[in-house]
């Protein structure tokens, strides 16, 4: 027997090794069928409409080759009992297809209002086909990500891998007339442009904000719920939601991945790494949902689904620190609404404040007031958990940043208007901006009209964003720190930079201080093509700020952001590419080229500084 066939007989022991590796790639070709007939049927409605037995034929056949195929593997195999473990998902998205299928035979769709608005039981299963196959590819793709990382390649890659995969499939289903909002005059569906659907993919799968259409009135709502979908993936990575399923599925998480998703999550031991995974889950999901129902009132005067959906739109957007509103004007105006400077404002900074904080916090809660009620009286405990110290750089550097913008903001707009004071900004308004300059991206005042020393400022909290591993960009709060605090110990003449009672190593503030070069050249260059393509001399702070907001992944907006030329939007789009994943990726390609047990270094020689 060959290698290639050993290795395959060891993967998936069976009876017919050749006959199970054609039933696989069946199954695979059959899942990217039903895939590719759903996105027929909802999205090409001309091409759909005179197709429809055609395309139904595929769907139901598509499912039924994956579900023959599974069981048909199932009886082949020579461990029975280890298969259905291995592939239990698989068997149970089958068997959930069937059954809804004898329960539409049944009548069940006369049973409930809400499936009795399907015109015939034929039209109920093929939306039950749809959505069982849908459901199936979106599972094995996360499957596949989870494969990808366990292949060990360096996790910069996949971390960039997994955005550009996530941008096109954004791409494409917002090509798709189903998602565009059909005006009344239009005689027949129109998708969206290229660029359009492109370039608001990328600013929803990096959590930007920046558009070039109204996300409420040119969207539909399909649309805007893909929308929604890009950045509440983007904002977690789809590594981190690939490793969540794959827990949530009773898998082990491999050695390999344990490594990868560690380095991107400052987590160490795979135990540490489950439960980091689990707060995030938690965290995020709990954050959303509470979210939703404080900011709810916002939207009081609309029908209880658009309610429902405005509120869990703006939650998910606001605590991915995304920035995109269904409201063309945004939240202009609200700033004096305790559900916009306390709740909106709370959703920012803790999805801004990064998960290995927030999980280090719940092991300090937790060891110093759970653990108390379950030892005995007079006992010390031995194991308190201790606050580390990039998490006290965070929580200190996010308290400067938002009460210095809030500060500046305030009395900055408030100067300029001395003589008119009703035309400055209100303390709710400079505390909201001082927080959704932090990478969020709304707005309750117009950002044109502000001064241009409040915009400077503005450029400074977008560059540099929120904390380490959190859903927001910029070169990262303790990056801010660091040099502020290597400056401190150059003022002291020490050759250490110390603080709150230890050592930072050297090689840590090199690589601070190599993001923060690299992240200014970047803005630069951008600004400099922006002035290039777009030649408005008496605009460059707006351009500058452009470019800072697209770097941070912020999405504010001077208003120039919708008329940028076509050679403008692709450099703003690789931009906001390179400002989601490039501090990151960058710290990780320093962390892999390392190099170690060099037994030789060079004589040291001083060179003038100035």
């Amino acid at each position: 027997m060959s290698r290639a066939g050993s290795s395959q007989l060891l993967e998936e022991p069976t009876l017919y090794p050749r006959l199970t590796e054609g039933l696989r790639w069946m199954q695979a070709v059959s899942q990217v069928l039903g895939m590719f007939a759903v996105v027929i049927h909802h999205g090409l409605a001309r091409f759909s409409e005179a197709n429809t037995s055609e395309i139904n034929t595929l769907l139901l056949l598509c499912m039924v080759l994956i579900t023959g195929s599974v069981i048909v593997r199932y009886f082949f195999s020579r461990v029975r009992k280890s298969f259905f473990r291995q592939h239990r998902t698989h068997f149970l998205t089958s068997a959930v297809w069937l059954l809804g299928l004898l329960l539409i035979v049944g009548g069940i769709r006369e049973s409930f209002e809400l499936l009795s608005q399907v015109e015939t039981d034929w039209r109920l299963s093929i939306y039950w086909t749809e959505f069982c196959l849908v459901f199936r590819g979106l599972w094995r793709g996360l499957h596949v990500v989870n494969r990808i990382a366990l292949s060990g390649n360096n996790p910069a890659m996949l971390l960039g891998g997994s955005f550009l995969v996530l941008i096109t499939v954004g791409t494409g289903l917002l090509l798709l007339p189903l998602s565009r909002a059909q005006s009344p005059e239009m005689i027949e569906p129109v998708g969206a442009p290229f660029l359009t659907a492109f370039f608001t993919a990328t600013s929803a799968s990096c959590v930007t904000g920046l558009i070039v259409v109204p996300t409420g009135s040119y969207w539909s709502t399909f649309g805007q719920v893909v929308i929604l979908f890009l950045f509440q993936i983007g904002g977690l990575g789809i590594m981190t939601w690939g490793a969540l399923f794959a827990i949530a599925s009773g898998r082990s998480i491999h050695v390999r991945q344990s490594a990868t998703m560690g380095e991107m999550l400052e987590s160490s031991g795979l135990v540490d790494l489950k439960r980091l995974l689990l707060t995030i889950l938690l965290f995020t999901l709990t954050s959303e949902l509470i979210g939703a129902v404080i900011i709810s009132g916002l939207w009081s005067d609309l029908p209880l689904w658009d309610q429902i959906f405005n509120s869990l739109f703006h939650s998910v957007s606001a605590f991915c620190n995304a920035g995109f509103s269904l409201q063309d004007d945004g939240l202009l105006g609200k700033g004096s609404n305790w559900q916009v400077w306390g709740g909106m404002a709370g959703l920012v900074i803790f999805g801004g404040i990064g998960f290995s904080v927030v999980y280090n916090l719940a092991l300090v809660l937790k060891s110093r007031f759970w653990d108390i009620k379950r030892t005995p009286l007079f006992s010390i405990s031995r194991n308190k958990t201790r606050l580390t110290l990039s998490s006290r750089l965070v929580l200190l550097g996010t308290l400067v940043l938002l009460f210095a913008g809030t500060l500046s903001f305030f009395f900055l707009e408030s100067l300029a208007h001395e003589s008119e004071p009703s035309q400055g900004i209100s303390w709710a308004d400079a505390w909201f901006q001082s927080v959704t300059m932090r990478t969020a991206g709304f707005n309750t005042v117009d950002l044109g009209e502000m001064q241009t020393s409040s915009k400077l400022i503005s450029i400074g909290l977008m560059f540099v964003g929120a904390s380490p591993g959190s859903t927001g960009g910029g070169i990262k709060v303790i990056c801010f720190m660091l040099i502020g605090l290597s400056l401190i110990s150059i003022c002291k003449g020490r050759s250490r930079v110390e603080w709150a009672g230890r050592t930072i190593p050297e090689e840590t503030v090199k690589r601070a201080l190599t993001i923060v070069t690299i992240s200014v050249m970047t803005v630069m260059l951008t600004t400099l093509l922006l002035t290039i393509f777009e030649n408005r001399p008496g605009e460059f702070i707006d351009l500058l700020y452009e470019a800072t907001s697209a770097f941070g992944t912020v999405g504010v907006s001077t208003g120039l952001t919708s008329e940028l030329s076509p050679p403008s939007q692709l450099v703003i789009i690789v931009t906001m590419f390179l400002g989601r994943i490039g501090p990151l990726t960058l710290i990780l390609a320093l962390g892999r080229g390392h190099q170690s047990g060099l037994e030789y270094s060079y004589p040291e020689e001083r060179v003038m500084l100035g």
